[in-house]
């Protein structure tokens, strides 16, 4: 009986005996036939399920192995940033053009890593932090070259401007002994002694703070520089000879150019620890990095 609702309870009940016979009824190579077509058609569905399945899977691998590689990646920069930074280090003591070379080409291979993990990634997060990495490293290359012209600067007042000085310094020097000794001045000979004690003392100081950087030793060397000029002065007002007058002329005139040429070496090196330091802001950011991971 079919009601506006569907079949009635007792017509649906019916439709199952009538499938039973017709089922019964059918041909033994059709019943064959028909079960191969349900296994067939179980087997495409639980081969797609598991294709879609390995598929997933696949990519679940892939992303895994993409973020492994970017980690390995990551991990050897940070490697080569502390070499960078030694590297640095070692050409501000030593001056080694080696280590500039080295600098160079380690820099550039980093900064190709870089940009290969940050192509590779998926995370728009994660590129942004590589490409700030990569900003960082740019800007420590060039930092570096700066430090590089800065100490070439410092070098020439220490190996061309303060030795023409210190020839001036020496020469009179040996005038002052020498013709104090020749005339037998004896009080003259003392003053002298004094004095080149003074200029001992300033040249002692000063290439010590050239080693240390200590910036003590730059006000002590300008004090024993002060009186090493003090005593000259006396001593250019006793002497008579005229050439010997116009000589410790010279060596005051020296000894002042030796203050300047002090106090510009100090300037260059503490300019210099200031970019080597500003340098380092690569260090100060993983620090910050490593705190919020542990956090």
């Amino acid at each position: 009986m079919v009601t506006a609702g569907g079949l009635s309870g007792d017509g649906a009940l019916s439709i199952v005996p009538n499938m039973t016979r017709y089922l019964t009824n059918l041909k033994v190579r059709t019943k064959i036939g028909l079960g191969f077509l349900a296994v067939l058609v179980l087997l495409v569905v639980v081969g797609g399920d598991g294709i879609v399945v390995l598929g997933s899977a696949a990519d679940g691998m892939s992303s895994y192995a993409t973020t492994s590689r970017n980690m390995v990646r990551v991990a050897l920069a940070e490697r080569d940033i502390v070499a960078l930074r030694r590297l640095v280090v070692s050409f501000v003591q030593t001056g080694d053009e080696r280590a500039v070379t080295e600098f160079r080409a380690l820099a550039s291979s980093v900064r190709k890593d870089l940009v290969s993990a940050r192509d590779a990634s998926r995370s728009v997060e994660r590129k942004t932090l590589l490409d700030k990495v990569d900003g960082l490293v740019g800007d420590y290359g060039s930092g570096f070259e700066t430090v590089i012209r800065m100490r070439a600067e410092r070098q020439e007042v220490l190996n061309e401007r303060m030795p023409q000085i210190e020839s001036v310094l020496d020469k009179t020097q040996d005038d002052l002994n020498a013709g104090a000794m020749a005339n037998r001045i004896y009080a003259e000979t003392i003053d002298t002694a004094l004095a080149n004690e003074r200029l001992a003392d300033a040249r002692l100081k000063a290439w010590r703070f050239v080693a240390t950087a200590d910036p003590r030793l730059i006000d002590e060397s300008h004090a024993s520089m002060r009186t090493f000029q003090a005593k000259l002065a006396d001593l250019q007002h006793e002497i008579e000879d005229p050439r010997r007058r116009d000589g410790i002329g010279s060596a005051i005139a020296a000894a002042k150019a030796f203050s300047v040429e002090l106090d510009e070496i100090a300037a260059a090196g503490i300019a210099l620890d200031k970019q080597v330091s500003s340098t380092a802001r690569w260090s100060r950011w993983r620090r910050r990095r490593r705190q919020r991971r542990r956090k």
